[in-house]
């Protein structure tokens, strides 16, 4: 029964001749009646789960108190198929002994509390990042002791709960897959938002400081044209990139190291093409560019409503400024020439066709290096 997944109970009955009942139950004389199973079954949404995570580059391991020919079932039925340890095993074995067996075994049973947290500690001891779950108060050590506790929130017990970093309302895998690819959209577009907010104020800066190095030169950018271009740059960055969707093909990239950094180099020598080539009317388009990393800009701009509208206005008002006398007086602007409006625009275009260019170079490279 236990190979077939059940968990298994036997049952028993005794009778009491006398008035008293026994004060411990070796004292009964107990009949053998019959062996019960009980069935757990998977939930059909849990395969397509661990796939995910696989996928994701996530290493899935199931560790239970079941009988091992129980637990080996059930994991064949989700995909974790190899050898079981049993926790008599994981007795028997040193902690840097047990953290290279960790390495090649995806089931734990017959496992007790004392020996989940050895677990956690031996994946801890291999640099892994370990996200432990599980509903029960013998979970609740391993639960701290992981770097994501993450408890049940239905089922779960109180302490369990006390224990864990976050506890699922649902009590289903599929949300643990989708609050990971919350994480790495949120990672992804802070990235991004971030290199937009360099890469523009590197041509702002550089406008300003030219005329400190050369006196003839006059003042390039007065600070009421720095406020109007901080009047975009701002809603952008808090709404634009918060509101674009993840990456196509974000979870099926592996985790990003555990040490390390959000600015790495490419980050700031990015920055600092975008932004020497970056012209005035070009700030709509490094917007558009900067939406997403590996899509086209035109595929990224469509699902971003909050960007089409915050670009738009950017449009109207730039259109306002050179249009409308008053505004044109206020910011010390003139009418370009026909010509020379179109080669301001032809410039911006060939700048958003290089940052595309780059882009879709750079996400070659990636997947031939992944």
């Amino acid at each position: 029964m236990a190979e077939r997944g059940y968990r298994v109970l036997g049952v028993a009955s005794a009778s009491v001749e006398t008035n008293r009942v026994p004060d411990h139950p070796s004292r009964f004389s107990f009949s053998f009646l019959g062996l019960l199973g009980f069935e757990d079954p998977i939930r059909p949404e849990t395969k397509g789960a661990m796939e995910s995570c696989r996928l994701a580059g996530i290493r899935l391991v199931m560790i239970t108190g079941d009988h091992p020919a129980t637990a080996k079932k059930i994991a064949e039925e989700i995909g974790l198929s190899g050898k079981v340890m049993t926790g008599d095993e994981i007795e028997k074995l040193e902690d840097e002994t047990l953290a290279i067996e960790v390495n090649n075994c995806r089931v734990y049973a017959r496992i007790l509390p004392s020996q989940k947290l050895r677990l956690v500690k031996a994946f801890h001891k291999n640099g892994e990042v370990v996200a432990m779950m599980g509903d029960g108060v013998n979970d609740a050590p391993a639960l701290k002791a992981a770097d994501i506790g993450i408890a049940m929130g239905k089922k779960g017990t109180d302490v369990a709960r006390e224990a864990a970093d976050l506890v699922l309302l649902d009590d289903i895998l599929i949300s643990v897959v989708r609050a990971i690819s919350l994480g790495r959209r949120i990672y992804s577009n802070l990235q991004k938002a971030m290199l937009y907010i360099l890469s523009i104020h590197i041509p702002i800066v550089g406008l300003v400081l030219i005329p400190a190095f050369w006196a003839d030169l006059p003042t390039i950018m007065l600070p009421v044209q720095i406020v109007f271009l901080e009047l975009i740059i701002d809603p952008v960055c808090s709404v634009a990139f918060e509101s674009q969707p993840g990456e196509t093909g974000q979870m099926h990239q592996p985790p990003r190291e555990k040490r390390g950094v959000i600015f790495l180099g490419w980050f700031f020598k990015k920055s600092f093409f975008a932004g020497t080539l970056l012209l005035v009317v070009g700030n709509v388009f490094l917007i558009s560019s900067m939406l997403s990393l590996s899509q086209p800009f035109y595929v990224s701009f469509v699902k971003n409503r909050a960007a089409q509208i915050l670009l738009f206005s950017a449009l109207l008002l730039v259109g306002g400024i050179f249009f409308i006398p008053g505004l044109r007086e206020l910011f010390k602007i003139s009418l370009l020439a026909g010509w020379l409006f179109f080669v301001v625009l032809l410039s911006a275009f060939l700048f958003l066709l290089v940052l595309e260019v780059v882009k879709r170079g750079g996400n070659k490279k990636s997947r031939t290096e992944s």
